[in-house]
């Protein structure tokens, strides 16, 4: 988010955005929940750092992608997360279009392509 001219501007869905839409389109989540998921699954492929999945979230609601209700489980209050119809025909469109073309970097692979330079 940023502010421009004193007018709030959100950034446009990033990739992250749009996988936790996925994750949204499953079922409600928490961001602890949310977070914990994207570690079992999309973390393997998609590693990204607590912090970001936390704050993406607000973001989804921030642009309408997604709702957030506080619920109580105990004394603790809780945010839970849903797809909206919006965030639903978004990740549509997303979905639709070509991705970016993959980036794939491996210092593992740079020093076995000189192996013959030194010993591993």
């Amino acid at each position: 988010m940023a502010v421009c001219q004193g007018v709030v501007v959100h950034k446009a869905p990033t990739t992250t955005s749009y996988a936790l839409l996925g994750l949204l389109r499953i079922k409600p989540w928490t961001t602890y929940e949310l977070a914990k998921q994207v570690q079992r699954s999309l973390g393997w492929f998609w590693p990204r750092t607590e912090r970001k999945l936390y704050d993406e979230p607000k973001h989804l609601v921030a642009l309408g992608l997604a709702t957030a209700t506080e619920e109580h489980t105990g004394n603790r209050p809780r945010t839970v997360y849903k797809i909206t119809a919006k965030g639903r025909g978004a990740l549509r469109a997303w979905l639709s279009q070509p991705s970016e073309p993959s980036v794939f970097e491996s210092e593992a692979m740079v020093k076995l392509f000189f192996a013959d330079a030194g010993t591993l």
